[in-house]
């Protein structure tokens, strides 16, 4: 019965043993001389299994207890409050999902960004881009463009929301020129294979893919370049505005040429091309000095020849006698004309006739197009292809001291008469050809580059016969 008032308690006599079935009635419990006459002078009061340790009462203790413990009117303890956590996780994850949905959009745009800015400034300083970086800068700037037009129906915010759309559209054309460019390298790599030799590709397939690609990728940069005219845009994307419109008219007059290749490199019949090697300290009207040169025979793509010879042994060949222009003989004190002042006109063109000339007199061989390097156009090339060892000279040049070599060259037991330079500049023009005809792909890009800066600055001069060719070449330079 003490339990159906208190649950739990437990009240023990003196001499520790459970109480009897009449000690244990209420009545008798409260009546503290029936707990006396029932010798329970003293008790141990306890919760449920308790030991009586330190609860000995006097029977008015006793009383009080028993009474406060069963009859008394007791206030319930607080319930605790119980929290239902399935609803708060679910309203936690709702609010999660439309932070997320809010805020990833302008992630991606910035992800996005930040990937077309490292991609563009790896092809600006010479190295192919990464396809996988360029296909993931473009997902990510479609994904960021749809996530944000969704928040046009808020009615606010409509300027800005305008800006991080439209930048990520010019982010959109920037991922796509950028993976054009990647593929154009491809089927440059697959041209350079044909010229060597190897790989067993098409040669007119290659043409029609790297023509329609830099078509494509003129047209792309036309819109990147409209894009990048509005000025928040532009300081996303580190792009030289003047880079890019050369790169835009590049890709476009390169697309013509690419067409013509198949007949350039000797589909049909072989081509022959004379290079001229100027040296750029002996000061002439289209580069310098012709010390040496070379003649380069392409069949069907593929190089099938290529010699570089001694000026001065072609001009020991010109059989009778060619009278000089005047100038030659009064500045140059020169009594003949050869091959080695072929170029003393300041227009390209009418020099590289003369030089045509010249070689069909002295050597009987005809060619289709006339090509001048200068010491400054092999300074370039060596810049990114890495140094070339003479061994003859035992030397190596490299970019760094090819003009104090060949400076050197030229004066060392200096003589009237003497050759020694240029012999000098024709072993250094025969291993520079020979590193980049054994360029590897990453190495191509590199040369490119550096061969579109010399046309630029007019340190390659190219003079062909085939009229639609040069035009595209003179748009380019």
């Amino acid at each position: 019965q003490i339990l159906k008032y208190k649950p739990g308690l437990t009240i023990l006599s003196r001499k520790r043993e459970p109480l009897g079935r009449e000690e244990r009635d209420p009545e008798n419990l409260i009546n503290a001389k029936t707990s006396l006459s029932l010798g329970l002078d003293k008790v141990f009061v306890g919760g449920a299994g308790a030991q009586p340790a330190g609860g000995e009462l006097t029977p008015g203790e006793y009383r009080e207890k028993i009474v406060r413990l069963l009859f008394e009117d007791k206030k319930k303890p607080p319930k605790s409050r119980k929290y239902n956590f399935r609803i708060i996780y679910f309203f936690l994850g709702l609010v999660c999902l439309i932070i997320t949905f809010a805020v990833l959009p302008f992630l991606e745009f910035f992800v996005s960004a930040s990937i077309v800015a490292s991609q563009t400034k790896k092809i600006a300083s010479g190295e192919p881009p990464s396809l996988r970086q360029i296909a993931l800068s473009e997902k990510l700037a479609v994904l960021s463009r749809d996530g944000v037009s969704k928040f046009y129906f808020l009615g606010v915010f409509e300027n800005e929301l305008d800006f991080v759309v439209d930048s990520s559209s010019a982010l959109i054309l920037v991922s796509r020129a950028q993976k054009k460019i990647y593929t154009i390298l491809g089927s440059l790599g697959m041209l350079h294979q044909i010229i060597l030799g190897v790989g067993g590709y098409n040669l007119e397939k290659v043409s029609s893919d790297l023509s329609v690609n830099l078509s494509a990728l003129s047209y792309d940069l036309g819109f990147i370049e409209g894009a990048l005219s509005k000025g928040k845009i532009a300081s996303l994307i580190p792009v030289d505005k003047e880079l890019l419109s050369f790169a835009k008219t590049a890709s476009y007059e390169g697309a013509k040429v690419a067409s013509l290749l198949p007949d350039l490199l000797g589909k049909e019949v072989p081509k022959t091309y004379l290079v001229l090697f100027q040296n750029s300290s002996e000061l002439r009207p289209t580069g310098g000095f012709i010390g040496s040169f070379g003649l380069l025979t392409f069949s069907a793509g593929k190089l099938i020849d290529s010699e570089i010879q001694d000026v001065y042994s072609a001009d020991g060949q010109l059989k009778g006698y060619v009278e000089p222009p005047r100038v030659i003989k009064e500045y140059l004190g020169e009594a003949a004309w050869y091959l080695r002042d072929s170029n003393w006109n300041p227009d390209f063109p009418s020099s590289a006739r003369q030089a045509e000339w010249f070689l069909d007199k002295e050597l009987d061989r005809k060619v289709d197009g006339v090509l001048a390097v200068d010491l400054y156009f092999a300074h370039d090339l060596l810049a990114e292809v890495g140094p070339v060892d003479l061994a003859d000279f035992s030397i190596t040049i490299t970019a760094d001291n090819l003009y104090e070599k060949t400076q050197y060259q030229a004066e060392d037991n200096f003589f009237p008469g003497s050759q020694k330079k240029t012999t000098f500049l024709t072993a250094l023009s025969r291993a520079l050809l020979s590193k980049i005809v054994e360029s590897d792909e990453k190495s191509l890009f590199k040369i490119g580059k550096a061969i579109l800066a010399s046309l630029e600055r007019k340190n390659l001069l190219v003079y062909l016969k085939d009229d639609s060719v040069s035009k595209s070449l003179k748009n380019l330079s």
